[in-house]
Parts: structure tokens; sequence; C-alpha cells
């Protein structure tokens, strides 16, 4: 019926919930191998012909993907029939990146300034096909973003000219206000570059990852958080007395003091208990797991032959 319906998400989940525990005898019929063998190519969208997709997720019903290329394309389709249903353009060119929020209302759209684009930001409603704010930037490079789970803030990591420290910007997407903050300044070499951000499940906390070098060849990375706090201020819109919740941080905290290699990404774990952080040196990559409550490492994971880039999560 879910396969009928085409209901992509449930039926992952339905079969998940039916797959063996270690020691347990299967009684499952044909049907859970049958859909099982499917599951792994239930239908193949097609579209994106001139451009890597960057980003790409399923409605939680599992009724409608999104996806969206480097080349700032946006396309919505019927996940269950492959029906193509919309296809929407990001004003302007460049090399684009982008994140999507967990309920894929929203997303966020950047162009980080190196391919001789103007850096910039894009907030987009993925329900409307609309453009929702922008900001443009002369002064940084937007290196890294992440868009809350409920789609009302993100986080921008940003490098600078190599001479002075790299901000954090806070961007309230309902107001369009843009907080910037710089971390606390630990390194030797006054400059440093943020190449990954993060935001908790809850929307509660945001983390950051900063590199350093004074020669370009040795580097060292570092790992704070923060709480995210919100402030209430009036909407400057067509309904007055109605109120906006603009992200505020009044202090970092340092979890992970300077360390050799360079961050690759970073991630909250789903139940929002833990954060991942995949980092790469000359002599290994690994993956060190942090406790959200106790601010401790809990593990690490290390291999000398492959460079972890992404984090994943099985769910």
């Amino acid at each position: 019926e879910q396969f009928e319906d085409g209901n992509i998400a449930s039926i992952g989940t339905i079969l998940q919930e039916q797959r063996l525990l270690p020691g347990e005898a299967d009684e499952r019929g044909f049907e859970w191998h049958y859909l099982w063998s499917l599951g792994r190519n239930m239908r193949e969208l097609q579209g994106h012909m001139t451009a890597a997709i960057c980003a790409a997720s399923l409605t939680p019903d599992g009724k409608t993907c999104f996806a969206i290329s480097q080349n700032g394309t946006i396309r919505c389709w019927d996940a269950g029939t492959g029906v193509l249903r919309e296809t929407w353009n990001l004003p302007g060119k460049g090399h684009t990146f982008a994140k999507i929020n967990n309920d894929v209302t929203r997303a966020i759209f950047y162009r980080n300034g190196r391919h001789e684009t103007l850096p910039m930001v894009v907030a987009w409603d993925l329900q409307q096909g609309r453009e929702l704010r922008r900001h443009e930037f002369f002064d940084l490079i937007i290196a890294s973003a992440e868009i809350a789970p409920d789609g009302t803030w993100g986080v921008l990591g940003c490098q600078t000219d190599g001479i002075s420290p790299s901000p954090v910007l806070l961007w309230s997407i309902n107001s369009g206000e843009m907080t910037r903050m710089e971390l606390p300044d630990s390194f030797d070499c006054p400059s440093y570059g943020i190449n990954t951000v993060a935001i908790s499940p809850d929307g509660q906390e945001c983390a950051v990852a900063v590199h350093s070098s004074n020669d370009g060849l040795s580097w060292l990375h570092q790992l704070f958080r923060a709480i995210v706090g919100f402030d209430a201020i009036d909407a400057v819109t067509s309904e007055p007395g109605r109120l906006l919740q603009v992200p505020q941080i009044s202090e970092w905290q340092c979890l992970k003091t300077p360390s050799a290699g360079i961050e690759k990404d970073l991630k909250y774990s789903p139940d929002g208990k833990q954060l991942l952080i995949a980092v790469s040196n000359h002599e290994h990559s690994s993956i060190e797991i942090w406790s959200r409550d106790t601010l401790q490492r809990l593990d690490a994971f290390h291999d000398a032959e492959r460079v972890f880039d992404k984090i994943a999560f099985d769910t």
C-alpha cells in the first residue's frame, strides 16, 4: 500500500524496523526481501544534467524530493511517480552550495566568492518556490553554512584576507539581521579560517571548527560551541506588533585546544547528544566523538589510508 501510494520514506522505515538482530530467526517473507532490494533504487530522478548536486532531501512524508545543483538550479519531484513538478533558478551565476532544513521547507544557498563571483547567501522558501532574503558580502569569503532545523536562522563560517581573524555570522532569516562575532583567539597565528559549522537538532546550540597555519604547511584546528539565545524584536513588515526571534550568542566555549590537522566536517548526532568532527593531518584521518553534556571526548576512529571528508548517520 505504501509503495503504491509513493510513500518512499515510509517504506524505508517499515523495512528498517523489521531488520534482524544478531542471532534472531528470519521469519520475513518474500515481500520484505523484494522490497528491500527495490529500496536500493526505488526511483531514479533525472533533471540535473549540467552540474553536480550539492543538496537533496525528501519531505518528511516521503512524497516529494528536492534537489539543488551547484549552478543554482532547484528541482522538485514527485517521489512516488518520478514526475518533475517544479524547476527554479537562483538569480545570478557562480558555484553554489546549499543546505536544507529538517522539515524541508527552507534552504540557504551560498556562493563563497572564490570563483570570480560576489560572496552571497540566499534564503529560499521550498514550498512556495521563492526567495525570502539575500545578503551580499564585500570583505569575506563564505566557507561554510548551516540552516536551523526550523528554517528561521542560519550560521555562516567565513574567511578573511588571511591577516585578520575570520568571523562567525548569525543570520536571522525572518528579520534579515546579520550578527558578526569573532571567536576567542587562542592560536599563536592571529589569522584563522572557519571551514565547518553545525547546528544542534533542537536549534539551541551551534558549533564551529577553525584552523590556522603559520607556514601554510602545518595546520592546527580547534573546536568551539555556544548556546544560542533569542531576542524578540518588532517586525519591520506589514504586520505591526509582530515579534521576530533573532539568534544571539553571548559566549563561546572551547571544546578542543589547538591540535594537529585540518577539519573536514562537523555534525551533531540525530539525538543531539554528541558532536562529531572529521579531521585530516599528514599521518591519518580521524573522526572524533564529543559529548554535548560533559564537553569531553568520548571516542576517536583513525584511518591512515583514507580521508574522511563527510560525516553521515544511519537513522
